[in-house]
This record gives structure tokens, C-alpha cells and sequence, in this order.
């Protein structure tokens, strides 16, 4: 796993044992979709992001739920990456004509 610095760490230490239910389960409300992303991080350090920018995002605000610094800082940076204008030297090639 990595580290346990944050929100799950937390939920499954033993001071977190009275929010277990009458089941003896936890209840986490969040929206499920972006878990398995969640969970790949922290089984492996890492993730493949999504390829939707919007989903990125959304990953974003689970990651800082779970307050997991090193996806928020790898999520940022992609979605930062992503939204950048992309380079073309379109207007660049009437310059490089050879005399």
C-alpha cells in the first residue's frame, strides 16, 4: 500500500472504530465511479489517468478527500498538462524559408 498518511489510513485505524455501523462496516459517502482508481494508487503508487480532462478533475476532489498528497500533486500537474495550449509552429514555417 502506499503510506498511510491519509483518509483510509485513518478509517481503519483503531481510533476510527466507533463510525463502524451495527454491521461492523464503514460507511464512506462519496461517489464510487473514480474508486478503483483510488485503490490502484494506493495498491501500486501509481494510476493510468482517465483520458476525460472532466474525470481527471473529479478524480482530483476524491484525492483530496482521501487527502492522498502524491496523486493531488500528479493529478494537478496532468490536468494542468492537459488544459495547456498546445505548441504549433504553424506561423513559424514562412521563417525557415532557405535563400
Amino acid at each position: 500500500t502506499n503510506g498511510g498518511d491519509h483518509m483510509l489510513a485513518a478509517m481503519f485505524s483503531s481510533t476510527w472504530r466507533q463510525h463502524l455501523d451495527e454491521d461492523n462496516e464503514f460507511f464512506i459517502d462519496r461517489d464510487g465511479s473514480h474508486f478503483k482508481y483510488i485503490l490502484n494508487f494506493l495498491r501500486d503508487g501509481m494510476i493510468v489517468p482517465p483520458t476525460s480532462e472532466t474525470v481527471c478533475r473529479e478524480l482530483l476532489v476524491e484525492a483530496n478527500f482521501y487527502q492522498l498528497d502524491a496523486l493531488v500533486a500528479f493529478l494537478q500537474h496532468y490536468v494542468s498538462f492537459q488544459s495547456a495550449p498546445l505548441y504549433s509552429n504553424k506561423n513559424n514555417n514562412n521563417n525557415n524559408n532557405i535563400s
